[in-house]
């Protein structure tokens, strides 16, 4: 399998909800369709957050996988967000 290479990456590792969804929201809206976040974060309430509003807003969630002390969420931005 093929690992898709982050066009960004934004690190929210020390910050809670809602500051880290706003920062996601804003670094979303700066990319162009078919790029790809690389987001990084700790807190397990944004976690759950982060792939709800992903899903929401019509971007497409390409993987999330554990770290050590994180997780990584790679999120592709969509031509069309919904909202």
């Amino acid at each position: 399998m093929k690992e898709t290479k982050p066009d960004a990456t934004i690190d929210i590792r020390d910050l809670i909800a809602p500051i880290t969804l706003l920062k996601v929201e804003a670094r979303l809206s700066t990319m162009k369709p078919g790029q790809v976040l690389e987001i990084l974060c700790s807190d397990p309430e944004t976690r759950t957050d982060l792939t709800q509003i992903v899903e929401k807003s019509g971007h497409r969630c390409i993987s999330l996988t554990g770290e050590p002390g994180h997780f990584r969420l790679l999120v592709e931005k969509t031509r069309f967000p919904v909202g």
